[in-house]
C-alpha cells in the first residue's frame, strides 16, 4: 500500500513552483548538470533537495520525494538522507535528478505543444472563415451575374 505523502512545506518555501528559467536539456546535459551540482554523501553522489528545489522548482522534487515511498521498491532510491550525529540532510539521487529533469522538461513540452495546438487551431479558424467568405463573396458575384 503506497502511502500519500503532502508536499513539504519547507520545499515550498525555498523555491518557486517550476524554475521559469528551465530549458529542456538531454540526458548528456543532466549527467554533467548532476557532476557539476552533486556532492559527496558518504559513498554516493547527490544534489541537496535545497539546491535540486532552486534548480528545478518545488514541484518536480516534491514529486520524486512522494514517489519515494515507491522507488523503494524497486531498490531505486530518489530522494535519501545522511546523518552525522544529530545532522541531517536530504539530498537527491541520480535517479531523482532525472526524474527532476524529466518532468522539467515534459512541462515545457507539454505547454509548447498546448500553444502550438492552441495556434493550430487558430489558424484554422481563420482559413475556415476565409473560405467562407471567398464562397460568399463567389455566391454574390455569380448571383450579380444572373441578374
Amino acid at each position: 500500500m503506497r502511502i500519500k505523502s503532502p508536499t513539504p512545506f519547507f520545499l515550498q518555501s525555498i523555491a518557486e513552483k517550476y524554475n521559469p528559467d528551465w530549458e529542456p536539456i538531454s540526458r548528456v546535459e543532466a549527467e554533467d548538470l548532476f557532476r557539476k551540482e552533486a556532492i559527496m554523501f558518504g559513498n554516493s553522489d547527490g544534489v541537496p533537495v535545497s539546491k535540486a528545489c532552486r534548480l528545478f522548482g518545488y514541484i518536480p522534487v516534491a514529486r520524486i520525494w512522494q514517489g519515494n515511498l515507491a522507488s523503494l521498491e524497486r531498490k531505486d532510491c530518489y530522494v535519501n538522507q545522511y546523518s552525522i550525529d544529530k545532522k541531517h540532510v536530504s539530498y537527491i539521487t541520480w535517479s531523482g535528478f532525472k526524474e527532476c529533469v524529466t518532468t522539467c522538461n515534459i512541462e515545457i513540452c507539454a505547454a509548447d505543444e498546448q500553444a502550438f495546438s492552441e495556434i493550430l487551431e487558430h489558424s484554422e479558424t481563420e482559413e475556415h472563415a476565409r473560405d467562407a467568405k471567398k464562397k460568399k463573396s463567389s455566391a454574390e458575384v455569380s448571383e450579380r451575374l444572373k441578374e
